[in-house]
């Protein structure tokens, strides 16, 4: 579970660091994309809800984990998103994850 606690209605990322439980009815978008970083690339995960953005990464103590809960918890369709998002290398292949409102990304960026 790395840094991450599920439960039924929320989930912490660091509950030591940051006490703060994202309730699941609370996030409104999660969009990911690679970070180029000149020899590698970074998965990133950004948690949009109303008061707060919240990132994570793959390098996260227990990304795999966060990802299968979102998959499951939000009904993710491209349950294969972390990986469709590596290819190709060093593109930034934005993505959106989740969005509460089924806005696509473009309808989405209009918004913010």
């Amino acid at each position: 579970e790395g840094i991450f606690e599920f439960y039924s209605d929320g989930f912490y990322i660091d509950k030591l660091k940051n006490p703060e439980l994202i309730n699941w009815k609370n996030i409104k978008s999660i969009i990911a994309y690679k970070k180029d970083l000149l020899t590698t690339d970074l998965i990133v995960a950004e948690i949009f809800t109303d008061e707060k953005v919240y990132n994570v990464n793959e390098e996260t103590p227990g990304w795999f984990y966060f990802v299968d809960q979102i998959n499951k918890t939000l009904n993710i369709k491209d349950k294969n998103w972390n990986i469709n998002i590596t290819q190709p290398a060093f593109a930034t292949n934005l993505t959106l994850i989740y969005d509460s409102e089924n806005r696509t990304l473009e309808e989405l960026a209009k918004e913010k």
